[in-house]
């Protein structure tokens, strides 16, 4: 029951392009998670993984210096996730 509850979890994410296969020496692994309407979330765990990367660090733009910036573009992006814990 849970590995095919997995697999149709795993082709969903496939098939939205919310996830891509891979062959990385590095990974994590997938459990469900059972939500309280009695549905079940795929879920990674990569707290293991986290724990081996190195972080970036770099100065985050200030607020007016991005409003400057994008005062004369034509274009402007939004980003709703729907599915932001995948």
């Amino acid at each position: 029951m849970k590995k095919e509850l997995l697999r149709k979890g795993i082709e969903d994410l496939l098939e939205k392009d919310a996830i891509e296969e891979c062959e990385s020496a590095y990974g994590a692994p997938v459990v469900l998670i059972p939500k309280p309407d009695g549905k079940t979330r795929l879920y990674i765990d990569y707290r293991k993984l986290n724990e081996i990367t190195v972080p970036n660090s770099y100065p985050l733009p200030r607020m007016d210096d991005l409003l400057q910036s994008a005062k004369h573009t034509t274009f402007m992006s939004i980003i709703d996730l729907k599915s932001g814990c995948h």
